[in-house]
């Protein structure tokens, strides 16, 4: 299990619970789990289920497979879903809201 009040980038393999304000999946990266953000953007391979509370990019070489419940997602060409979608109407709230993080370059997670 992995929690941060920033961005997190990982580039690696990961399998657990992330919390945090914006994740960025690298395209090497192969993640399994839970993951609760405001915000993700996957150029990798994700398979798990995803609570954004803002937006779910999924770009030209992402793949995601699982569930995912956000307000707002986008798929660039080349990149693929598959599994659920909950867009809900109302505003949605992280599982555990981190605190408003400084700007800061994204950290790296290597396992």
């Amino acid at each position: 299990n992995f929690s941060s009040n920033g961005i997190l980038r990982i580039d690696g393999n990961l399998e657990g619970k992330v919390i945090c304000d914006w994740l960025i999946i690298g395209e090497s990266a192969k993640v399994k789990g839970e993951f609760h953000v405001r915000g993700i953007t996957v150029s990798g391979i994700l398979t798990g289920n995803i609570h954004a509370s803002e937006l779910v990019e999924i770009t030209e070489f992402g793949n995601i497979s699982g569930e995912i419940k956000t307000k707002h997602m986008s798929i660039e060409d080349g990149g693929t879903f598959e599994g659920l979608s909950i867009m809900p109407d109302e505003p949605m709230e992280l599982l555990e809201s981190p605190r408003p993080a400084k700007k800061e370059k994204a950290a790296p997670l290597s396992k």
